[in-house]
């Protein structure tokens, strides 16, 4: 005896399947219409659910314009799950006219439809319609309103919008919300890129007071405020509060604090911080060492640069051009044409192409140690060249 799935069952399956694989949900939808049964409201709002969640926003839009072709009134759900949908697709223009569509359809709209506009504003870093959405949904009194405080925030972050952020964390006291990790995390990020490095330290220090645990993420904005104006030692000082507490240490905290004293010409520290990585369970990665050889560029620690360079295989990694760059003008500092020409002659078993400051790097070595003559047979056919290059 063979049972005829219902729509009932479908829908059942699909709402199981939508946070798990899309590509099987996508398969029973199709099985569902070749089986002449007609999708409703819940059907569509699984399948576009699904598809959003996985990042599928392409596949999610096509649904949804499905959903208008079968004459379905669409759902709050099915709304919002299309609106976040363009989050990937940097279309915030069109997630917005969603979103008037949605307000036209006298839906009560919710936090979760703010929410999914809010996200798609931050992406693109609209903070402005983020604002001015935030407003409205404060005269609507959709709740919970520091989820949609933090969204704006993070459009301001993106955005640069240090400022802004501030007074957005300063006015949650006025709505009578309470900030979290999140919102303070968030905050300390917009000041970090703004380098804003005092506020980001202030905001750190009110977390405290506020009894708020700061977690890695916000040390980690810290540390990268830190890193953006060359405060090297705040950035060690942060790391050091990190490495103190119960938090998980991670190489993008050690990478910022690297750069920081890369920005700052403290190579003694950026090695320091080299070293130390692999004995607390930081994992090694290209960008720590790109920035610890920067730092040896100022003091014309050639050698170090080299030994740096040679110990990327034991650590299975590989140079990026940026890491063989790196090495290449600290050897030019120094004078040292030899070692100049032999890191540049590695590019090529390397598959990289030098680009215009790796040129300059090898012209002004040579140049330096009169060996003019070996520029031309160094550089391939294609090699990036500009005035400092040519006029070596």
């Amino acid at each position: 005896m063979h049972l005829q799935p219902d729509l009932i069952t479908y829908n059942s399956a699909l709402r199981a399947l939508a946070e798990r694989t899309w590509s099987t949900s996508t398969t029973l939808f199709q099985d569902l219409l070749d089986n002449m049964l007609q999708p409703d409201v819940i059907t569509h709002s699984s399948m576009l659910t699904g598809l959003q969640l996985a990042g599928e926003w392409q596949r999610a839009l096509l649904a949804f314009s499905h959903a208008l072709a079968q004459r379905v009134q669409p759902n709050l759900i099915i709304y919002s799950a299309a609106i976040s949908a363009f989050e990937n697709s940097a279309d915030w223009q069109g997630a917005l006219s969603l979103f008037a569509d949605l307000i036209a359809g006298n839906l009560q709209v919710d936090s979760t439809a703010y929410t999914s506009l809010m996200t798609v504003c931050r992406r693109a870093g609209m903070w402005q319609t983020a604002l001015a959405l935030l407003s409205q949904a404060r005269e609507l009194q959709v709740l919970p309103a520091l989820i949609l405080h933090n969204c704006v925030i993070g459009a301001c972050e993106t955005a640069s919008q240090a400022k802004q952020a501030l007074k957005l964390l300063v006015s949650l006291g006025d709505c009578h919300l309470q900030s979290g990790v999140t919102t303070y995390s968030t905050t300390i990020s917009s000041c970090a890129k703004s380098a804003e490095w005092l506020q980001a330290l202030l905001l750190l220090g009110q977390m405290n007071c506020v009894d708020l645990s700061a977690n890695v993420v916000a040390y980690g904005a810290g540390i990268s405020a830190c890193e953006r104006a060359a405060k090297w030692q705040h950035a060690l000082d942060m790391l050091a509060c990190v490495r103190s507490s119960d938090l998980q240490n991670n190489e993008i905290t050690h990478g910022s604090a690297t750069s920081a004293c890369d920005r700052a010409g403290e190579w003694q520290p950026a090695l320091r911080l080299l070293s130390v990585t692999s004995t607390r369970a930081v994992k090694h990665d290209i960008v720590l060492h790109n920035a610890a050889l920067g730092s040896l560029r100022a003091g014309a620690k050639w050698k170090l640069s080299v030994e740096v360079l040679r110990n990327l295989r034991p650590a299975s990694l590989r140079p990026t051009l940026i890491t063989q760059t790196a090495a290449i003008a600290t050897c030019e500092v120094a004078g040292r044409w030899e070692s100049t020409q032999l890191l540049f002659r590695e590019l090529l078993p390397l598959r990289l192409a030098p680009d215009i400051a790796t040129t300059n790097a090898l012209a002004s070595s040579l140049e330096r140690g009169r060996q003019w003559s070996r520029i031309l047979g160094l550089l391939r056919p294609g090699t990036e060249a500009d005035s400092i290059t040519l006029s070596a």
